[in-house]
Parts: structure tokens; C-alpha cells; sequence
């Protein structure tokens, strides 16, 4: 594989993960009423949407972490393994999210769930990126401004496209 398919591989992985990573944001903005009466106490509806925002929030406050901690990985152990654990992660509290059961069922313990899904993919979303980033970098010929610049574009129209 020459070069530059190599850097055209890796700036569409890059470009594909940070979609993903953001789409996952934008849904949960999305239905984040319907979050706030399935997880939430109903007693007042305005604490119970503030309370689905704040959740919403503590995915970004986790971000720093797994930049740090998901950037060494990557360091350490090659940039594809921490791309597919940021992949993985995301995934699986995706999935946890979905199959949380209700603060009807369960009481306190569903928005607990949740704010710790929240977190993870927070954490997750940190380490792809840094890790796409770099992983974009490799252009030859003095354009990894521009092959790096792609993905940033990405997550602007991404952003653009779906506010939240």
C-alpha cells in the first residue's frame, strides 16, 4: 500500500470515528426529554431535564481525562490499539444506556447508571480525539496541517448539521 493510500486510510478512519463519536452526542441531546422522564424523578419536570443535561454536560468534563489517559495508551501501545478501545467504549456504554431500565424500576439507581455510561463515553470521546488526530498526522510532502485539518472539519459540519 503506498503512502498515500495509507494517509487516505487513516484520515477516513479518523474522519468516520469522530461522526460516530459526535452522532452518539447529538442523539443523546436529542431525546434528552424523553431521557429526563425515564431516568430522572418526575416530581418536578424542569429539575428532572436539567438534571438529563447535566448528564448530558459530565460526558464533556471527562473528556480531559481520557485524553490523558487514552493518549498514553496510544503512545505506548500504537494508536490503533487506543482507537479501537476509545471504539469499544463507546459502543458498550451506548449499549448500557439503551438497557438501563427505568427510575420506575429501579429508583436512584438509573440515573446513576447513566451518569457512569455519561462519564465512559465522555472519557472515550477524549481518547479518539487526540488519537485521530495523531493517527491523521502521517501525510507526506509537508500537508499534515491539511490531512489533520480534515477531521477537524469533520467535527464543524458534524456540529453544524446536528446542534445540541
Amino acid at each position: 500500500m503506498s503512502d498515500q493510500a495509507k494517509t487516505r486510510q487513516a484520515v477516513s478512519a479518523a474522519v468516520i470515528g469522530n461522526v460516530l463519536e459526535w452522532y452518539d452526542f447529538a442523539v443523546y441531546a436529542f431525546v434528552a426529554a424523553i431521557i429526563a422522564r425515564k431516568f430522572f424523578p418526575q416530581t418536578d419536570e424542569i429539575t428532572a431535564l436539567l438534571s438529563a443535561f447535566l448528564a448530558y454536560g459530565l460526558g464533556f468534563v471527562a473528556r480531559p481525562l481520557g485524553g490523558i489517559v487514552i493518549g498514553r495508551l496510544g503512545d505506548t501501545q500504537g494508536r490503533k490499539a487506543a482507537l479501537l478501545l476509545t471504539i469499544f467504549l463507546m459502543a458498550v456504554c451506548t449499549v448500557i444506556i439503551g438497557l438501563i431500565p427505568t427510575y420506575l424500576s429501579i429508583g436512584v439507581l438509573a440515573p446513576a447508571l447513566l451518569v457512569a455510561a455519561r462519564l465512559m463515553q465522555g472519557f472515550s470521546a477524549g481518547g479518539e480525539w487526540g488519537g485521530c488526530g495523531c493517527g491523521a498526522e502521517p501525510a507526506n510532502g509537508g500537508r499534515a496541517a491539511l490531512k489533520t485539518g480534515r477531521r477537524c472539519a469533520s467535527d464543524c459540519h458534524w456540529r453544524r448539521q446536528w446542534p445540541g
